[in-house]
């Protein structure tokens, strides 16, 4: 619709401004179901790409007087004579508009779905403005570094990277300190060759609740010790219940992308794994050790399967747990 950008973003017509909002809500919903394919983003389970979409770009797509004040000054206030808008390269500075909203609004899905995670991008971006750091967007993905230059056509670490690195330096007992996280981990992240200095912003804070369920069981069945029954069966329970739930949700998602029995029977088996780690307080499996595992290959495409349904599982085991026993401050 490069006549309504000529126009100023102002549609004359009724059917003209419904044609453009239903046009950007189809590109945020096909930008979500490719994040989501790639494992960028973890949707709320009951959420679909299309819902999303709506709930992330509402704020753009307020038609006032006949216009579209967002777009208009987006265009209006971003390009120069040299930066011309022209009908071949309009699409593209539309999407790229869209996708930076979206990337901009994201965490704010998980304000009432998942409190927990959205408590740590909330923590994430408090500790990185007052550290100096930068969050910045690059097409898929936002990212947060240290130093101003990055090297994107580098591959940032994946969660699995970060985790390693985690246990590596021994930094889990820093969890609860996030500035003396963040400048530990982008200490040694920095000396890295093999990646760019550069963490994705989502896989960041999905580490940081894998590290605190894992230090929030190892604290408790320390602290219940051997013969305290009461509080080990409350553990337990904790779990059971997580479990419980995830069966639920896991069924649903098995039967809406017709996977196989196998899958289902191989993620049953996985979430045991993890949960007897978590009962012995030792260091969780990585997913793609548990997916060598018990599927007994490593394609990517499973990767992100077994991946979600993990993240499914802890977000499970976060509900159940009482957030400020997890999350509280220890600086």
């Amino acid at each position: 619709m490069f006549s309504l950008y000529n126009n100023g973003f102002k549609a004359e017509k009724a059917e003209d401004a419904g044609t453009f909002i239903s046009l950007v809500l189809k590109i945020g919903e096909n930008y979500l179901r490719f994040l989501v394919s790639i494992n960028r983003v973890y949707l709320p389970f009951e959420m679909s790409p299309k819902d999303a979409a709506i709930d992330l770009l509402a704020e753009i797509l307020v038609f006032k007087n006949g216009s579209f004040l967002k777009f208009h000054d987006f265009f209006q206030n971003n390009f120069t004579d040299k930066s011309k808008i022209t009908e071949d390269n309009y699409e593209d500075y539309l999407r790229g508009f869209v996708y930076t909203v979206i990337q901009k609004n994201l965490t704010n899905l998980f304000k009432d779905n998942d409190p927990a995670l959205y408590h740590i991008y909330r923590n994430i971006k408090e500790t990185a403005k007052s550290l100096g750091y930068s969050i910045s967007i690059h097409f898929s993905d936002k990212y947060l570094h240290r130093i101003k230059k990055v090297d994107f056509k580098i591959d940032a670490p994946a969660p699995e990277d970060l985790l390693k690195l985690v246990s590596d330096i021994n930094l889990q007992k820093y969890i609860y300190n996030t500035p003396a996280f963040l400048n530990l981990m982008f200490d040694n992240l920095d000396t890295q060759h093999n990646f760019c200095h550069a963490v994705r912003f989502h896989d960041m804070a999905a580490v940081m609740k894998k590290i605190m369920i894992s230090d929030y069981f190892e604290r408790e069945l320390c602290g219940a010790g051997t013969n305290n029954f009461t509080d080990t069966l409350s553990i337990k329970f904790i779990i059971e219940e997580a479990k419980f739930t995830f069966f639920e949700k896991l069924e649903k998602y098995i039967n809406k992308n017709s996977l196989s029995q196998n899958f289902s029977d191989c993620m049953y088996s996985i979430i045991d794994d993890i949960v007897a780690d978590f009962m012995t307080g030792n260091p969780r499996s990585s997913v793609r050790e548990l997916m060598i595992r018990h599927f007994g290959v490593d394609e990517k495409s499973l990767f992100y399967k077994v991946q979600y349904c993990v993240s499914l599982f802890e977000q499970e085991v976060l509900k159940k747990i009482k957030l400020e026993k997890i999350l509280i401050d220890r600086r």
